[in-house]
């Protein structure tokens, strides 16, 4: 199986798309994983995705706070419907 993590919809807005299927040529389902919501926690943007040796998954991504700079998020992803999704 493969599956990718992609940031999409820009900085303001943006969401993660992930993405997978049985073959690396498709065709490929695809889901939104983690998104902006309610909050007031802009798109999650440049993550990536940290398998721990005990066996825990997260998802660590950055949210632009414009001259603020980048604010540091880890979301625990939650692998129960199958899909990677960082509800954290």
């Amino acid at each position: 199986m493969v599956k990718t993590q992609n940031p999409a919809g820009g900085v303001p807005t943006g969401f993660q798309l992930s993405m997978r299927s049985r073959s690396p040529y498709g065709p490929y389902e695809h889901k939104v994983v983690l998104a902006q919501g309610k909050t007031t926690i802009n798109g999650p943007h440049q993550g990536g995705w940290v398998h721990t040796k005990y066996g825990e998954d997260w998802f660590l991504h950055f949210q632009d706070k414009e001259a603020y700079g980048r604010v540091v998020h880890l979301n625990p992803v939650d692998w129960s419907t199958g899909w990677p999704t960082g509800l954290g």
